[in-house]
């Protein structure tokens, strides 16, 4: 239990200590004392509501705070897996310049020519 539910319970259990010893030791008629007591069990409804009131509040304070925690992550990893993505393109797209020249050098021509030639005509293993 952490202290505000400590000091909630022990609010309570004093207003209702005190109603009790309030009730025992009142010299007063019934009808004054019955008015009393819903007076007071009025009075401690409403404190009940508020303090309900205020811990729903703090959970939807603490609710939003971790769904932003949550987003703020989520959109990490996304920026994280586009950086990685992206690299993978330009190492794609580097290595396939590079096959293209490599194939220009093989023929002699242009990269659009030579890879044409080597797809029409393969290089053995023994001529490269």
């Amino acid at each position: 239990m952490n202290n505000t539910s400590k000091t909630i319970l022990a609010f309570v259990g004093g207003a209702l200590a005190g109603a009790a010893v309030g009730i025992l030791l009142s010299p007063e008629k019934g009808s004054n004392l019955r008015r009393k007591i819903a007076d007071q069990a009025r009075d401690l409804t409403d404190d009940l509501s508020e303090a309900a009131d205020e811990k729903y509040q703090e959970f939807l304070a603490w609710k939003n705070r971790m769904r932003d925690r949550a987003t703020d992550e989520v959109d990490s990893v996304k920026d994280n897996v586009r950086e990685r993505v992206d690299r993978v393109r330009r190492t794609v797209h580097e290595t396939a310049d590079q096959v293209k020249r490599t194939a220009n050098t093989v023929t002699g021509r242009n990269t659009e020519e030579g890879t044409d030639n080597l797809r029409r005509n393969p290089p053995k293993t023994s001529d490269i």
